[in-house]
């Protein structure tokens, strides 16, 4: 595999682990999924903060506004 596939596969993994935690799945499952043996890696998998979970938040609200709107009568953007 290439240094770039390498890279790649690393960061669908990341994003793997990442969904799978904000969705509420065990770290523990995160790891047998990621076929790891050991917590500290796949620690190292996820990214979580307080600031990407309130951009989430804040992506849901302007989500459901533009879902609003496109329910609407046309124009309205």
């Amino acid at each position: 595999m290439t240094r770039d596939g390498v890279l790649a596969n690393h960061a669908l993994r990341r994003t793997y682990a990442t969904i799978g935690r904000a969705a509420g799945v065990p770290k523990d499952s995160i790891r047998r999924l990621l076929n790891h043996t050991g917590g500290d890696v796949t620690d190292h998998y996820i990214r979580d903060s307080g600031l990407g979970r309130l951009h989430a938040i804040e992506q849901e609200t302007i989500s459901a506004a533009i879902v609003k709107a496109m329910d609407g009568p046309r124009g309205l953007i």
